[in-house]
């Protein structure tokens, strides 16, 4: 056969995947199995070669290049032999040598790599950023390290690869800058730079678009976040082609006055907390209050987005600076006031800046008694809404609600957000709700308290009556008002954690009422990890980050699912910045230290577990795990063992955690005894999931139980996987190409045996063997 020339008879093209793993899918959409790494670099390697073909010579010094002439000849010979004969199985003969040469019959081999660079070339809208999307942060061969030939190849290669995308990105981008089409431009930009940070020259052509299109606010966050990624990876500053993208242009600021709509961002909002100038300074929470209430009635009865308030009401003194408050929370406009009370009268005074231009917008100032506090909140509301200029729908008219009554749920809010107040939190929200019973917004926060108190701190004893008493304080909620979603998420969490679809129901409901909320955005992005959709994951708590940027629970779980997406560096760069903003938060410091220490990266667990002068739980159990990667093999297997044994004896199951250190040290057949060992159930006094943390099955440490067929098991116990069958959204994973078996077919095949199990069965032996369904 021809050397170099299109194969006119033959199979469809084989598909061969270089970004993350390399894999090959044959011509009927099965996997090509190349058992040998070397041959699947061997395969990369002559599909990034100019017409597919190289010489046997450089194939040897990047494979074999460690080796002698003679060795790495014959080595050479015997790798290409036990590749004819890997794509003979499969039907397919791709491959073709000679003396010097070695080729791949071009037309019967495609990979996504020329696929993507097709696709950019075609300047289609849309398709190019689902490309991108679709690709994610995954990067060349992944799954390929050899000799310094090789990584020198390599190296090159994915420079070459990344420049040469990048420039057609950068083509699509002032393509469609000139069509005026600025919105998709920054689209793509977006999903470029979320895969290629680094990449100056996009950066500074979306900051360029950003300062036409007046986007100031947008522009400045995206060269100071530029800015510290360049110093932080590279230690250096901005090019001058970006220092030239970012220099204001006076003129052009002029022409497009802030009062202009904004054509491509919709306004974001944060209310600042109002500041208390009573005498009483007790009555903080109260001025606090009066500005949460504020910002909950413009985001429901308008959708307008919301900075959340554990974010906003963080900035305090000089940094309630409009422009400040842009820059650290990305908002466009900012509401701040102030709360002045004096025996039985109250003033509130409330302003409305552009944070670009801390021009005033709007300002008011009421008199009034106390309990006309709605009406004023009401005023507020309605007057910020109208200077943005949104289409309002009539807020729903709420009844008047007690002042004492009122200040008892203000003070509940101080105490909600740990297992130490939660108690007293309860207490005033059952006053609250006792003084006026139709306060439907004090009892969704009754049911979210009871709710946290049954995951957090019930007994078998206790867990039924804890439970009710947070149901009976959901329904009271809705059946007040029926269009606030945080009962509908305490609801949510008080399902076994096996009720998957009815979980994710409640939550979906939840959205749906409060699209702003970070709470429902997080709850959400927990629990696409625990069914193995991270990717969905991630976008959720992204979103919760965009609307709570100073919430630091919420940036530790952003940090976490990009650890179990793969991206360690940015997880830890992340971490990092974490541990700098909040140094003294238990949780903050334990995550990074257990995600290190179980990945063996002991520089890293040095920098968290250093400066913590008084742990905690949280911690002291990631320095647990870290004492125990430490150890020896054997010591360590001995020590996780009996840890197994005391979990399992204390809850009936080993904890997840315990499982995969076990399965990571080697030891995969005890880890799937102790697995079978394990009821799974769930039952009262395990919902707090210290032991059953689903979401780590499917995050990066978990990538070697995932490849044996009875992971398929726990998930059958877990009920997973009728979730999965019966929804048809399946976990991410399935797209790893390192799976030996077929596993969508055998969890298939797991649901019939059981219902096959089920249907020869008894009604009182079905319900003893048909777990978590």
């Amino acid at each position: 056969m021809t050397q170099g020339l299109p194969s006119k008879t033959g199979p469809p093209p084989i598909k061969a995947s270089l970004f993350g793993p390399v894999s090959l899918t044959g011509p009927s959409g099965e996997q090509i199995e190349i058992k040998s790494r070397k041959n699947r670099a061997l395969i990369a390697i002559l599909l990034l070669s100019p017409d597919q073909r190289a010489p046997r010579q450089r194939l040897q010094e990047y494979l074999w290049g460690d080796r002698g002439i003679d060795q790495a000849r014959a080595s050479l010979r015997q790798n290409l032999h036990a590749l004819k004969r890997d794509f003979n199985s499969a039907g397919v003969a791709p491959l073709e040598a000679n003396r010097e040469w070695v080729w791949l019959e071009q037309g019967l081999l495609s990979n996504d790599v020329a696929e993507l660079a097709t696709t950019l070339k075609a300047n289609k809208n849309g398709h190019s950023e689902q490309a991108l999307l679709k690709l994610g942060s995954a990067q060349l061969l992944e799954d390929l390290d050899f000799g310094d030939g090789f990584r020198a190849w390599l190296t090159q290669t994915r420079a070459d690869v990344e420049a040469e995308l990048s420039a057609d990105i950068l083509s699509n981008i002032k393509r469609l800058d000139e069509l005026g089409e600025r919105a998709s431009a920054l689209s793509l930009a977006n999903a470029w730079l979320s895969r290629s940070p680094l990449d100056e020259t996009v950066a500074a052509a979306a900051i360029r678009i950003e300062r036409t299109e007046g986007l100031f606010a947008a522009a400045h966050r995206r060269y100071e976040t530029l800015k510290e990624v360049l110093f932080r990876e590279m230690g250096v500053v901005p090019s001058p082609e970006v220092e030239a993208a970012y220099e204001v242009n006076s003129a052009l600021q002029q022409r497009l006055a802030p009062r202009d709509p904004v054509p491509t961002n919709a306004p974001l909002l944060a209310v600042l907390a109002f500041e208390n100038r009573s005498s009483d300074k007790e009555l903080t929470y109260f001025s606090e209050g009066v500005a949460e209430d504020v910002l909950a009635r413009v985001s429901r009865s308008s959708g307008l987005k919301t900075i959340s308030r554990a974010s906003s009401f963080q900035i305090r003194g000089e940094a309630k600076a409009p422009r400040e408050v842009g820059r650290v929370l990305g908002a466009t406009h900012v509401l701040d006031g102030t709360v002045q009370r004096s025996e039985n009268r109250m003033r509130i005074s409330a302003v409305l800046f552009d944070c670009r231009t801390e021009e005033r917008l709007w300002s008011g100032q009421y008199d009034h008694v106390p309990n006309d506090l709605f009406a004023v909140q009401d005023s507020i509301s309605a007057a910020v809404a109208a200077e943005l200029d949104l289409a309002l729908n009539p807020a729903r008219q709420i009844s008047r609600v007690d002042p004492s009554a009122y200040d008892s749920y203000l003070q509940a809010r101080r105490h909600s957000g740990s297992a130490i107040g939660i108690e007293k939190c309860i207490g005033l929200l059952e006053r609250a709700v006792e003084i006026q019973p139709d306060f439907a917004e004090a009892w969704g926060s009754l049911a979210m308290a009871h709710a946290l108190q049954t995951r957090w701190l019930s007994t078998p004893d206790s867990f039924a009556a804890d439970r009710e008493r947070a149901v009976t304080a959901a329904e009271r909620a809705l059946a007040i008002n029926p269009d606030i979603g945080q009962p509908l998420v305490a609801m949510s969490l008080l399902e076994r954690p096996s009720a998957f679809a009815v979980r994710e129901s409640l939550l979906r409901r939840a959205l749906d009422l409060s699209p702003n909320d970070p709470e429902v955005l997080k709850h959400l992005s927990d629990f696409t990890a625990s069914v193995g959709r991270l990717r969905e994951s991630h976008d959720f708590i992204m979103r919760a980050r965009e609307l709570d940027p100073l919430n630091p629970l919420i940036a530790n779980n952003a940090a976490n699912i990009l650890a179990d997406l793969g991206d360690i560096e940015r997880a830890y760069a992340a971490f990092r910045a974490i541990k700098s903003q909040w140094p003294s938060l238990d949780w903050t410091l334990a995550a990074p230290l257990m995600t290190a220490a179980i990945r063996g990266d002991w520089d890293e667990v040095a920098k968290f577990q250093s400066d913590n002068p008084a742990p905690k739980t949280t911690f002291k159990m990631a320095m647990q795990v870290a004492e125990i990667m430490r150890l020896p093999p054997d010591a360590r297997n001995a020590k996780l063992g009996d840890l197994a044994a005391q979990e399992l004896e204390k809850d009936g199951s080993a904890g997840f955690l315990t499982l995969i250190l076990l399965h990571r040290n080697g030891q995969a057949d005890d880890a799937y005894d102790w697995a079978e060992r394990s009821s799974f159930d769930f039952s009262a006094g395990q919902l707090a999931g210290g032991s059953f943390l689903i979401g780590l099955l499917f995050g990066g440490l978990n990538g070697g139980m995932r490849e044996d067929p009875r992971f398929v098991a726990i998930c059958e116990k877990l009920g997973l996987c009728h979730y999965w069958a019966s929804t048809n959204r399946w976990p991410d994973f399935l797209g790893e190409t390192n799976l030996s078996f077929d596993f969508r077919s055998a969890v298939l095949n797991s649901i019939a045996n059981q219902n096959a199990l089920a249907t020869s069965q008894g009604p009182t032996e079905r319900s003893e063997n048909v777990q978590g369904t």
